[in-house]
């Protein structure tokens, strides 16, 4: 008998977690919050961009002569600390307690836990290290391996923190909206609600710039709106004056078109015998 076909491998298309940001984000707050469309791409930008700043930071401390050939969860631990910065102390306390949680569970039978798709996340930060080829079109099974090997906790260990962070984002945005009684996410609400946020302002300082969103305030808006209802008042309404009659043009003279005019009713002369 032939051979049965293979069904051909999937091509890894970047990172994908548009899925996993929606159902954590119905877990935030008291009932959940409604995120789709432009405002899950961005905190999908978010996401990701900082995991490639967590990569470059981890492919630094790769260089180092010294460093050991299998990288660990304590090695990442302090590139964690490194890339969250010495601004968002509290945000780093926050992270590494869900990174250690997830990782002791994940040695038990229980498992992690977590939303986020630890295959996922973990084949993206082997493909991007230092040694393998920077591409996320293949697997790295077709490149060449280096010789540092990874720990069995390291793939829970960047989930963990990419949740962890997520998290942290979607429950501030929570918290505004919940003071205007909205249960969904809007772009702008995002932004002001990272921004209230110092140590989320300060991570993503360089990716929101970018987003195309000013910060504006509804007063503002209000003030604009009265300023305008007080300039219309104050102009007086124009006058209605009746239009003035127009004479109408006399009838042309029609010898200056050639000839005179004929009289109407006038009997030729008789002629001469």
């Amino acid at each position: 008998m032939a051979p049965e076909d293979k069904k051909p491998r999937k091509k890894i298309q970047g990172l994908a977690l548009w899925a996993f940001i929606s159902k954590l984000a119905k877990t935030v707050g008291s009932d959940g919050i409604s995120i789709k469309g432009e405002t899950q791409s961005i905190i999908h930008q978010l996401l990701v961009g900082f995991l490639d700043q967590f990569i470059f930071n981890f492919n630094q401390v790769l260089a180092i002569p010294a460093s050991k050939k299998t990288i660990k969860v304590d090695q990442a631990r302090s590139v964690i600390e490194l890339s969250l910065g010495y601004r968002s102390s509290e945000l780093a306390t926050e992270v590494l307690g869900e990174v250690d949680r997830a990782v002791a569970a994940a040695s038990s039978e229980d498992g992690h836990g977590l939303i986020f798709a630890v295959p996922r996340t973990s084949r993206y930060f082997k493909t991007h290290l230092a040694g393998y080829c920077d591409t996320s079109s293949k697997g790295p099974k077709k490149f060449k391996v280096t010789t540092r090997r990874l720990d069995k906790g390291m793939g829970v260990c960047v989930t963990a923190m990419l949740q962890a962070l997520c998290f942290r984002i979607l429950s501030q945005a929570a918290d505004r909206i919940a003071e205007g009684k909205r249960t969904r996410l809007i772009p702008r609400e995002l932004y002001l609600s990272i921004q209230e946020d110092e140590a989320l302002a300060h991570i993503f300082r360089a990716f929101m710039t970018q987003g195309g969103v000013t910060e504006t305030s509804n007063e503002t808006k209000r003030n604009r709106v009265i300023e305008d209802d007080e300039v219309e008042e104050s102009t007086p309404a124009p006058s209605k004056k009746k239009a003035k009659s127009v004479p109408k043009a006399a009838p042309k003279d029609a010898s200056k078109k050639g000839g005179a005019a004929k009289p109407k009713n006038v009997k030729p002369a008789p002629k001469k015998a």
